[in-house]
């Protein structure tokens, strides 16, 4: 059995956002048309803690883009997104949750990264996500989502060392910066993920 996974479907990622995702407006209806061929769907959602390590804002001089070290590791700042309780982390309006039937939650240690729908912090606590595939017999994995640099790239090279058949929905992955897409779909295709079309999407 196979699932479909949503990642960044959040307002922060949405057009006008925080961290607004260029064509992020195109995820909604591509997901509420595909949803429906699949019988799992996960959504995962980012609810960090306003004083979280990796905003921008935490670190005095700092702006959102910058690189310095946190607990000896280098860490990427960002401008504050998807805060638990606030109206940027809520889920992306017109989304059709009824078909969504599990949800987990990442990024709520403030004092770890995670760009992977599998951890609540970088490889430390578990997001439950693995434990509810297995639970489900889920041997593959469809990818939807943004920021595709990120999310999407680090989740899907989890799934693969997990052993799970992955797939990327190319038209139905948004990067953050799209110069970087054709990058980050040669890292996934060369780490073992299926890259298609939502067009050739035929799960079962």
């Amino acid at each position: 059995m196979k699932a479909l996974l949503l990642l960044g479907f959040q307002i922060d990622f949405l057009p006008g956002g925080s961290l607004s995702i260029p064509d992020s407006g195109r995820a909604v209806p591509l997901a509420n048309t595909y949803m429906p061929l699949f019988s799992e769907v996960v959504l995962c959602l980012d609810q960090h803690p306003a004083d979280h390590s990796s905003f921008a804002a935490n670190h005095l001089w700092r702006r959102p883009g910058q690189t310095i070290p946190i607990a000896d590791q280098p860490r990427l700042l960002w401008d504050m997104h998807c805060v638990k309780g606030s109206f940027g982390a809520e889920i992306a309006p017109g989304l059709n949750t009824e078909r969504i039937t599990f949800t987990c939650q990442k990024g709520t240690d403030p004092s770890g990264e995670s760009y992977s729908a599998f951890w609540n912090s970088e490889h430390q606590e578990p997001s439950g996500l693995s434990e509810y595939l297995s639970a489900q017999s889920i041997s593959g994995l469809y990818l939807m989502g943004m920021p595709l640099e990120y999310e999407i790239l680090h989740t899907a090279l989890d799934a693969l060392q997990l052993g799970l058949k992955t797939i990327v929905l190319r038209d139905a992955c948004f990067p953050l910066q799209p110069e970087q897409q054709s990058e980050t779909l040669r890292q996934l295709e060369a780490a073992g993920a299926t890259i298609i079309l939502t067009k050739a999407l035929n799960p079962a």
